[in-house]
């Protein structure tokens, strides 16, 4: 088995979806909050997505493997994100 680290998918969205959420929510807000509540608020949303930035390109585990094993063909493909928690697997077994 051979293993990568690689872009999660749903990372990446995530981050798009938390950038335009902290647009929305930030202009509504600042008409809402005090200025300290504001602030503070702004800073945790802008740290969250920072954060998923800095890991993102990383996060996702990839084990896979493809072989012969006696009179079997197999494919193997498992990932898993350390951050969000996605899964995926694939796994395919033939006779031959």
């Amino acid at each position: 088995m051979i293993t990568d680290y690689t872009k999660c998918p749903k990372c990446a969205q995530n981050i798009i979806e938390k950038e335009h959420k902290l647009k929305l929510i930030l202009a509504q807000a600042y008409q809402t909050m005090g200025m300290e509540e504001f602030i503070a608020y702004k800073e945790n949303m802008e740290d969250e997505i920072q954060h998923q930035k800095e890991y993102e390109p990383s996060s996702l585990s990839e084990c896979y493997g493809i072989g012969i094993d006696g009179n079997t063909f197999k494919i193997s493909y498992k990932a898993k994100c350390m951050l969000c928690g996605f899964e995926y697997s694939y796994n395919v077994v033939k006779d031959i």
